[in-house]
């Protein structure tokens, strides 16, 4: 029998912000039309890729460069992304045994990530969260142990406001600008449940397990994988899914979107975390998707 271990630190990567190693930039993104797209297996290799030109940008935590490609077969949009990662992160707040208190508690393990964040409200929306500027996003959300497992991105949305709102949390620039976010779901149910042992099975226990996701929460299929010190991802969406919560996309059109590989959250590092940079992930450059 296997026994459940929650993903390690990972040594001397990514432990702290890092200072720009370059200004941010305006970089075009051309979504190829395709006959018909690939199959989505986080594997990368399927030859329609090849089609595309991919472009490269940078996480705005970390600086490693983040490689992405699009196509589009008129009904679906394709998106493949590739970055560095000495280590794949596959456990996510794991379940540790206290044996003083003969409880679970929550571990410092955090899973790897990555991010797609869509302005809502055409191309000139300031949406990184440092600026903290109102603007509204579509949040693309993958996740290596809550969505990965099923197959599925998770869907989401940033609100960003000049006032504060129920459950949000503040944002402070540079400049002493003030924002508010609010992180919200979209309709339905996640791709994750989250399991809760009351007493006492193995030392480690996993807190999540797969779930069938629904409605606009289910939009996004995907699949990545972690080889040779690489994350390849893959993810497919339909154009226009019809849904309020979700950005719906158009042939000949332009969309402002930004990555990270980390979640977008707003606040600072914890060097207690397995990955210390958790929750810090904001856009770097400004990225335009031009579908063809």
């Amino acid at each position: 029998m296997q026994h459940f271990k929650p993903s390690p630190m990972q040594a001397n990567e990514f432990d702290h912000v890092v200072s720009p190693t370059r200004s941010s930039r305006e970089i075009f993104l051309h979504c190829v039309n395709v006959e018909k797209g690939p199959v989505i297996d986080g594997v990368g290799l399927d030859e329609v890729w090849s089609v595309a030109t991919p472009i490269q940008t940078l996480d705005y935590s970390s600086q490693r460069p983040l490689t992405l490609t699009a196509i589009h077969d008129n009904a679906r949009i394709y998106i493949r992304v590739s970055y560095p990662d000495q280590a794949p992160s596959l456990t996510h707040k794991s379940w540790h045994w206290n044996e003083s208190e003969s409880y679970y508690t929550q571990g410092m393990d955090r899973e790897d990530m990555f991010v797609i964040k869509w302005s809502m409200q055409g191309l000139d929306a300031p949406i990184a969260l440092r600026d903290a500027q109102p603007h509204v996003a579509d949040i693309w959300f993958w996740k290596a142990c809550r969505t990965n497992p099923g197959g599925y991105w998770d869907d989401k949305r940033h609100e960003v406001t000049t006032e504060s709102v129920e459950k949000s949390l503040e944002l402070k620039a540079p400049n002493g600008t003030v924002g508010y976010l609010r992180r919200i779901g979209d309709q339905g149910k996640q791709a994750y449940a989250e399991l809760f042992p009351s007493s006492f099975i193995e030392p480690y226990l996993p807190r999540y397990t797969e779930s069938m996701p629904t409605q606009s929460r289910a939009d996004i299929q995907g699949k990545g994988v972690w080889l040779n010190g690489q994350w390849t991802l893959e993810c497919q969406r339909l154009l226009k899914t019809g849904n309020d919560d979700d950005l719906q996309f158009e042939p000949g059109q332009q969309y402002l979107f930004g990555v990270a590989c980390y979640e977008m959250a707003g606040t600072s590092a914890n060097p207690e975390y397995s990955q210390p940079l958790y929750r810090t992930g904001d856009v770097f450059d400004r990225l335009i998707l031009v579908i063809e």
